[in-house]
């Protein structure tokens, strides 16, 4: 059994298999959205420098709990300038199903991605990322990306980030 998942704003289509346990979380080192002046906030999806998954073949498995045949979630999170995503700053700001979120923390926790940049120099990033599960492209629901990149465009930074941090987000660790 074979599923497709779009991700990160139609940048690649992914092909995952269906079956088999996604990994166990490990726990993050600390990262914080308090810390501001650390974070650049993503809005450019066009930008060569933008932030982006290194690979194309490794995407969120679809979980053996789904209770529907389509879903999205939408997920806020830091990748650290080593192109990690810093688990303890995801923020889910769209989801279907529970389910779909623990695969997205799970893909999140083995996932690489091209660190973004400012100036050429690698930054710790904020991003808003869709993941879209469906057993066929037509059945999915598109998140409205446009309008969560115009809050990132025009909230302040501390009030976004703040904001963030009361959302729902990945567990620390999940046993395994």
């Amino acid at each position: 059994m074979r599923i497709q998942v779009l991700l990160g704003g139609g940048l690649a289509l992914l092909t995952a298999c269906a079956s088999g346990k996604p990994p166990v979380l490990r726990v993050a080192q600390p990262a914080h959205l308090s810390d501001t002046a650390s974070i650049h906030v993503h809005v450019d999806d066009t930008s060569p420098d933008r932030p982006r998954p290194k690979r194309r073949d490794v995407a969120p498995r679809w979980p053996s709990d789904a209770t529907v045949a389509a879903s999205a979630v939408v997920a806020a999170f830091v990748i650290g300038a080593d192109g990690r995503a810093e688990l303890p700053t995801v923020a889910f700001l769209e989801s279907d199903d529970p389910a779909f979120e623990r695969s997205v923390c799970a893909y999140l926790q083995v996932a690489e991605f091209v660190p973004g940049r400012v100036a050429g120099i690698y930054r710790r990033t904020l991003v808003v990322m869709p993941f879209r599960f469906a057993w066929a492209p037509a059945t999915w629901r598109e998140p409205d990306m446009p309008r969560y990149l115009a809050l990132l465009r025009t909230t302040p930074r501390s009030e976004l980030l703040g904001s963030l941090s009361g959302r729902r987000g990945c567990p620390r660790e999940q046993p395994g």
